[in-house]
């Protein structure tokens, strides 16, 4: 569990290298180095929650930081009620979850629409 911290911080940094630096010496070694580290979980059993944009909300492996109910300018008439339900669809995710076997270690935090 101390170490999926300092990984959330490697991915977050990675993910904003610019383009053009991409292939930069100093920028592959630390992309190396974030690789030891998911390495060293996956050698001891901890694996990523597999989820990508678009997939079903399911509460045994994400939590919901946030959430877009559609009661905004575009959804103002009562017409619309179905609109105004969450879809239970990840809109984004904002920390990867992990898992050792079928027990979540840590949930994924994501956006719910």
């Amino acid at each position: 569990m101390q170490i999926i911290p300092v990984i959330d911080n490697f991915q977050v940094s990675t993910s904003h290298i610019p383009q053009d630096q991409k292939d930069n010496p100093w920028v592959t070694g630390i992309m190396y180095i974030q690789k030891q580290l998911e390495n060293v979980l996956a050698e001891n059993g901890v694996e990523e929650i597999n989820l990508k944009i678009g997939d079903n909300f399911d509460a045994k492996y994400c939590e919901a930081v946030s959430g877009n109910c559609c009661h905004d300018e575009e959804c103002q008439d009562d017409k619309c009620e179905e609109k105004k339900k969450f879809k239970n669809i990840i809109k984004r995710i904002i920390l990867r979850g992990y898992k050792i076997g079928d027990k979540v270690i840590r949930p994924a935090r994501v956006v719910v629409e």
